[in-house]
């Protein structure tokens, strides 16, 4: 009988099982010279030869290879998914898996020659924020014995893990802060609704505007007809255009929420360079995400935030523990958003404004 290969295991396995730090372990194994009490190097050595523990350069001599995982995003125009990437990569270094990033630059068809590519190249796992509505590309995935996380959208009918936010709530806390800020009149400018997290924002805005007995009025609510990539950043030149459509209202409402946050930059731009118009002074706004460039427009973006960077490193980590063979559950998460308070609300309640 020919013996059988090791088991894969990282620095990390030892560390778990052993109680000492990953950097701990890594110095004893890479044998560092940094001073690390005898009795400890010993017990991790122990450890590492019980668990099987190859080195990468005696991995790649007997023929081991790490895992590969592929990431297909819908845009990386937009931070939002930048962030979910970094959060990846972060996690990705604890498991010594490789990473193919894919953009689908919001076409179903790419995200599905993508989906065909990475099965060509034996990947284990894919975390994806599928763009089609139906399933048979995903399952045929399943089927090859590829492993699934979906991130930021909702996706029934497959077993899978995903990683969400509660994008309803995240629309009731942006109306109720509006609300409570004095605001009776709100607008909700937003993308063509299809993608399940736009329709559950607008589904929150609408909630929270009964929430608070505030009217919602056909002519407030305002969506493009058109979804595609212009110059590499559609969210923003949407939101200039949405905004030329909200200044065009015979009663324009004193607030806009937006359904993410280069939505709401794109229209802060044009109403203050086009419409002349004053914000927060004449129209308050709020975005969603808290992308980095949200704190650094002015005046700074009051925003809902969605932990995208969490995000991120949680569906690597469901991803790889399925890889690795941790079990067979899997897991529905639904991050919670988190209302970040800067400076493009006037508060109607005071006559001092002030943004921070």
């Amino acid at each position: 009988m020919k013996p059988g290969k090791p088991k894969k295991s990282t620095i990390y396995d030892i560390a778990s099982k052993t109680g000492f730090s990953a950097s701990t372990v890594s110095r004893v194994l890479s044998g560092s010279t940094y001073p690390v009490h005898e009795q400890t190097r010993r017990k991790i050595l122990e450890c590492a030869q019980e668990l099987h523990y190859i080195r990468s350069a005696q991995r790649a001599r007997l023929g081991f290879r790490d895992p590969e995982i592929g990431v297909i995003l819908p845009n990386i125009s937009n931070p939002f998914y930048p962030q979910i990437a970094m959060g990846i990569l972060s996690e990705a270094k604890k498991y010594n898996c490789n990473v193919f990033f894919c953009d689908s630059f919001r076409s179903e068809e790419n995200q599905r020659e993508y989906i065909r590519s990475l099965l060509r190249k034996k990947i284990r796992g894919i975390i994806i924020s599928p763009l089609f509505k139906h399933f048979f590309e995903l399952e045929l995935l399943r089927k090859k014995g590829v492993e699934i996380v979906v991130v930021d959208q909702e996706i029934e009918g497959i077993s899978c893990s995903q990683v969400q936010f509660d994008t309803v709530k995240g629309g009731i806390l942006a109306v109720d802060y509006l609300a409570s800020m004095g605001h009776r009149e709100i607008a909700f400018l937003g993308a063509p609704l299809t993608r399940i997290s736009r329709r559950e924002a607008l589904e929150g805005f609408k909630i929270g505007m009964m929430k608070n007995s505030l009217p919602v009025r056909e002519e407030n609510v305002i969506l493009s007809d058109i979804e595609e990539e212009i110059g590499g950043s559609y969210e923003f030149e949407n939101g200039r255009i949405l905004a030329e459509r909200f200044m065009k209202l015979q009663n324009r409402p004193t607030a806009i929420m937006a359904v993410n946050d280069m939505t709401a930059i794109g229209i802060m731009q044009w109403l203050m360079l086009e419409g002349r118009v004053s914000i927060p002074g004449q129209v308050s706004i709020i975005g969603f995400d808290n992308v980095y460039l949200a704190k650094m427009v002015t005046p700074p973006l009051t925003t809902i935030q969605q932990p995208a960077y969490e995000t991120g490193k949680l569906a690597l980590k469901l991803l790889m523990d399925r890889i690795n063979g941790g079990g067979s559950d899997v897991y529905s998460i639904s991050l919670e958003p988190e209302l970040i308070i800067r400076g493009t609300v006037r508060d109607f309640n005071h006559k001092i404004e002030y943004w921070r």
